[in-house]
């Protein structure tokens, strides 16, 4: 990247807005994006290594060639993938264009081995088209290579993809499905044909019905184009670090419209009937709707003790109607915006636990924070409560004694011990990467191994609030890749495993 630097004439002089400057804040932006350990850093790494190739790099210190315009250096790819019996995703189809829009490569691939499934409803690729084929992966390397300098940009979309059927390892990437984001969905990110259309305004990308074939050539184009939007947009300002785009129409093909997200749920018995019998007791019209429960546990190795679980209905109506049908206790939006309704969950045992139900995706289920009837549809009504049980009431009296001590008594809360340290700080807000690391090694005396540090800087993340919306809940290799990231230089050592604050060179 300093060698793209000096090549653009990038230094600490340029305005933000300079085209040459974006282009550099772009790479940066993609590199820094929560999502970009756990698609890229482990490219070209480990014994699954045979075959890759590395793109041009710079050599040394030696003065890189001057580039006028920073949109030379941009290249798009985009490859079409077939399941063979050796790889998921092997590489059958390449396409490689540039700024000025023309296509510099565009090759059907020969798959190292019988191909299984061609997906041709998605590839467009037919068995007649590889038949007699003798251009191979190898081919595509060098000829992609032939195309690139030191300076050369790869630009894509889930460029992490291509980049793993080719085998090819680059340095300098732009990934534009890391630079916009879905609004209400942090943690979704936006499809190139919802990109197209919404900032491209192009309407028949993949046909009049938006469900034709891929055509690699024109995604490729369309990639490309995407880029040199988010370039040249609102010149001359400091580029953003990310474009939010609307959620896409609602498509009864995507589960995740019709799936509602129970979590928070105690590890007890008869949850999962529980969670069934709360949405099969909603009126035959609705519950005849729910396709499955399905529980999700928590993964082995972390500290969580609460599960949480699905609930997938047969239309993306349906779900939303059962979500505005819940009985609940409270209602808010959650860190990502979507609505998200507090229910009180009754177990076959007489007890009760609240728990939390909110849909997948943004945009479905808001009509619940305009209710005017919401206090009608609390799930604990007055008269609900007065005639509850015995045990019920001994579970929930302690509960509200609880609260009210608290309410009067706030020195005591501050003078009571913690019964332990994980219980102290579940309630803490979340103080970052650094200096979540620093309070980690300080808590286990200035030291530990690196594996052991990550895992706990996980848990830590998953249990404090605060920080980036939605970032708590990314899947553990997310939240892994950050941990790793955040680790000061001068926290490592190169003759042992261990992590160690600055002075704790001899710490166990």
């Amino acid at each position: 990247l300093e060698a793209l630097r000096r090549a653009l004439g990038v230094d600490g002089k340029t305005a933000p807005g300079d085209l040459s400057a974006r282009v550099v804040r772009m790479i940066e932006l993609t590199r820094a994006h929560p999502s970009f350990g756990a698609g890229y850093s482990g490219l070209g790494i480990g014994p699954a290594c045979d075959g890759w190739v590395q793109t041009p790099c710079a050599k040394g210190q030696a003065e890189p060639e001057p580039i006028d315009r920073p949109e030379d250096v941009l290249l798009a790819l985009d490859c079409e993938m077939v399941a063979t019996e050796d790889e998921q995703n092997a590489l059958a189809r390449v396409c490689i264009s540039n700024a000025a829009g023309e296509i510099l490569l565009d090759k059907l691939v020969r798959p190292d081995s019988t191909p299984t499934d061609l997906r041709t409803d998605i590839t467009g690729i037919k068995a007649e088209d590889l038949e007699q084929l003798q251009y191979t992966r190898k081919h595509a390397q060098k000829d992609i290579r032939r195309l690139m300098t030191p300076s050369t940009v790869l630009v894509g979309h889930t460029l992490h993809k291509d980049l793993d059927t080719l085998r090819l390892d680059a340095s300098l990437v732009i990934d534009i499905g890391l630079l916009f984001g879905i609004e209400a969905a942090p943690k979704r990110r936006p499809a190139l044909a919802h990109l197209v259309h919404h900032i491209l305004k192009v309407n028949d990308f993949r046909g009049e019905e938006g469900t034709e074939a891929h055509n690699c050539s024109q995604d490729v184009l369309m990639t490309m184009e995407l880029m040199l939007h988010r370039l040249r947009s609102n010149p001359g300002k400091e580029l953003p670090a990310m474009v939010w785009v609307p959620s896409p129409p609602v498509n009864d093909l995507d589960q995740t419209a019709r799936t509602l997200y129970v979590h928070r749920l105690p590890d007890r018995s008869g949850v999962f009937a529980a969670i069934t019998a709360l949405f099969t007791s909603l009126p035959k019209e609705l519950s005849s709707s729910l396709e499955g429960v399905k529980m999700i546990l928590p993964q082995e190795g972390t500290a969580q003790k609460l599960r949480g679980a699905t609930a997938v209905f047969a239309t993306a109506k349906a779900a939303e109607e059962c979500f505005l049908a819940l009985s609940y206790e409270s209602v808010e939006l959650d860190s990502a915006g979507r609505p998200q309704k507090m229910v009180r969950l009754k177990l076959a045992d007489g007890g009760g636990a609240l728990i939390c139900i909110r849909p997948v995706i943004g945009g479905i289920g808001k009509a619940c924070l305009t209710e005017g009837d919401s206090t009608a549809r609390k799930s604990l009504s007055s008269a609900q409560k007065s005639s509850g049980s015995d045990k019920t009431r001994k579970q929930e009296e302690p509960k509200a004694a609880d609260k009210t001590k608290k309410r009067q008594q706030p020195e005591a809360a501050a003078a009571a011990p913690a019964s332990s340290k994980r219980q102290k700080k579940k309630g803490q807000g979340w103080p970052g990467w650094r200096r979540a690391t620093d309070e980690a090694l300080a808590a286990a005396g200035g030291a530990l191994p690196w594996k052991s540090l990550r895992s706990e800087l996980v848990t830590r993340r998953r249990e404090q609030v605060g920080g980036r919306p939605g970032e708590s809940e990314e899947p553990d290799e997310v939240l892994q890749a950050l941990a790793m990231a955040s680790l000061p230089e001068e926290y490592l050592s190169s003759e042992d495993n261990m992590v160690r604050l600055p002075g704790k060179s001899n710490a166990a």
